[in-house]
């Protein structure tokens, strides 16, 4: 399957209140299109009696505040037929660039499984503009899409305990940035000093301001000096 085929948006309960809609079996470029625009609609004009919302690849979960089963189904099916009768809006990117200096451990395993030399890795890492997808896992952590099939390399048989803030690292499909030290699965190949997450501007009244990146941004990864 194409994955970034269009399909029709469907629907299915979530609890008493929620509803999730899923937009297609595979994470792609048009999928995540469509569903981003899916979700401004839904940050600038949300539903009547919406709580919240969470965006994930391929789905959108939204919860209301306790609506009848009648009602909630009823919504469901508007939204989705509303949704699916709309093209994708097309909305603007940011793009950042991220310095990274390649000195992880796992350097030489996702080399070593790609069949390519360390610095072959590093240049193909390079080349490659990342979209971020969703923000997950942790605070500010981003899953980024776009890594070069050459360099998937499966997660660790054992997670670390402990993953400093800035690894840069891959797992599977996908690369990512540890925004905060916690435990982690994924090779770390390299490192940066740009900080992903302000807690203080968290607690401070300021969450919006707290993330270096959000969903639909552009990364692109450069050498640091």
């Amino acid at each position: 399957m194409n994955m970034d085929s269009t399909q029709p948006i469907t629907w299915r309960r979530y609890g008493p209140s929620g509803l999730i809609f899923t937009f297609s079996d595979h994470a792609g470029e048009k999928v995540f299109e469509r569903l981003h625009s899916v979700a401004e609609t839904i940050e600038n004009s949300p539903p009547p009696d919406l709580v919240d919302y969470f965006r994930g690849y391929t789905t959108l979960t939204l919860e209301f505040s306790e609506p009848s089963a009648a009602h909630l189904e009823s919504l469901a099916v508007e939204l989705a037929n509303a949704w699916n009768a709309r093209p994708p809006l097309e909305s603007e990117s940011r793009l950042i660039e991220i310095p990274v200096r390649y000195d992880g451990p796992d350097l030489p395993r996702v080399a070593q499984h790609a069949g390519l030399s360390v610095k072959e890795v590093c240049s193909i890492h390079l080349s490659a503009n990342y979209r971020v997808h969703m923000i997950g896992f942790c605070p500010g952590f981003p899953y980024l899409h776009g890594l070069d099939p050459r360099l998937n390399t499966p997660r660790l048989d054992t997670p670390r305990t402990l993953v400093s803030a800035g690894s840069v690292a891959i797992g599977g499909e996908q690369t990512g940035i540890y925004p905060v030290n916690r435990p982690g699965g994924w090779n770390i190949i390299g490192h940066t000093l740009e900080k992903l997450f302000h807690p203080d501007l968290a607690r401070g009244g300021n969450p919006e301001k707290a993330f270096l990146l959000r969903a639909g941004d552009l990364i692109r990864f450069v050498p640091a000096r």
